[in-house]
């Protein structure tokens, strides 16, 4: 079972279990007259709302590329995560407002021992449709299947108080507020995660070190720099430069590219590596002075995160030095910019002879 089949059972499990209690409620609270059992009954078959779109979601999300979509369409299913989280916020937002109104107008209210039991019945078999979509939202790596989840498990505990009423009367509204504010919060977290997803977050400082680490072991490679991570769903496009001998022979450079990508690939489980092949010559003692003189100032202070690229270009009467700078990530355009200058300004009275210094700073997407 993959992905898309967790969520169909999840969701259609899901289905069955608030179909089968819609009919309970409605069947009792119709013979016994009770109009909060009816109510109850239509708010469980609304719940299947969020099941069905989660179906939909993962249907849309696992559809091929496309002309249009040639990366696929798996950000829908983060798309289906938020608006299930929003749901949740709404069924949050309700419990709390039905709180307050019970602690300002608080009101008498009796059971019958079948409808306690209803209740009972019910908290029981929504915490474990919860319980079974947490299961395969954690198994399958799959936050809207969670998210569901959640949303079934709004309505066991929004339950609660009305089997607390029973033992202590009066205290409903508080824990009723108490429940929402979990749910709102969770909601919340749920939304953030996805948007983050959604816009494109970066990826984990661990995972950015694990690639690096991978490719500097490799015979013939120097450094490696300019990593790019796209995400489309489960669809990761990896791209990065590496860092070779400017002597190495063009055919072994290729060949050392492709052995990359494709050990990369299998690693880290990417869609598609892209990798660039820059020749540096870090034994040539000019370059290297000035290779130390970069990676010192970069190492001394907190503007720049790295150096690369680092290479001297020109004949002996004109010789420009050209490289790459990482900024640091909280750092804005201008900040980036003077001390950017300034870093030239230091090496133009290190390296006199030097005419020019050509510095490029990179997106702060690349790492």
């Amino acid at each position: 079972m993959d992905r898309k089949g967790a969520a169909y059972k999840e969701g259609i499990v899901s289905i069955i279990i608030n179909t089968i209690l819609f009919g309970i409620k409605l069947s009792v609270g119709l013979l016994s007259g009770s109009l909060a059992l009816i109510s109850d009954a239509v708010h469980t078959m609304s719940d299947n709302v969020s099941s069905i779109f989660l179906m939909i979601a993962f249907k849309i999300s696992g559809k091929e590329p496309d002309e249009d979509h040639p990366y696929g369409h798996e950000r829908f299913e983060i798309m289906g995560t938020i608006v299930i989280g929003v749901l949740l916020l709404f069924t949050g937002i309700e419990i709390f407002r039905s709180g307050i109104i019970s602690i300002l107008s608080p009101k008498q209210i009796s059971f019958t021992l079948l409808q306690i039991i209803l209740i009972i019945i019910s908290i029981i078999m929504k915490e474990g449709l919860a319980q079974y979509a947490m299961y395969l939202g954690k198994k399958f790596n799959a936050p809207a299947i969670k998210a569901d989840g959640w949303h079934h498990r709004s309505d066991a505990i929004s339950s609660a108080p009305v089997l607390l009423i029973i033992f202590f009367p009066g205290i409903d509204g508080w824990v009723s507020i108490l429940i929402s504010l979990v749910l709102i919060w969770e909601s919340i977290d749920i939304i953030r995660k996805q948007l983050d997803d959604f816009l494109g977050k970066p990826p984990s400082k661990e995972l950015i070190n694990d690639i690096k680490n991978s490719v500097i072991k490799l015979e013939g490679v120097h450094n490696v720099h300019d990593i790019q991570l796209h995400r489309y769903g489960n669809t990761n496009v990896l791209s990065l430069h590496l860092e070779v001998e400017e002597k190495m022979n063009l055919f072994r450079a290729h060949t050392i590219a492709e052995q990359h990508e494709e050990m990369l690939s299998r690693k880290f489980h990417l869609s598609a590596v892209t990798i660039h092949i820059d020749p540096v010559n870090y034994n040539d003692p000019e370059v290297k002075a000035l290779k130390e003189f970069i990676e010192k100032m970069v190492e001394s202070g907190d503007k720049f995160e790295d150096a690369h690229d680092i290479r001297i270009i020109g004949e002996v009467a004109w010789k420009n030095a050209v490289f790459d700078l990482i900024p640091s990530r909280n750092l804005k355009e201008k900040q980036i910019n003077e001390a950017a200058e300034e870093m030239r300004k230091k090496l133009q009275a290190a390296f006199p002879h030097i005419k020019a210094f050509v510095i490029n700073i990179d997106p702060k997407f690349n790492y």
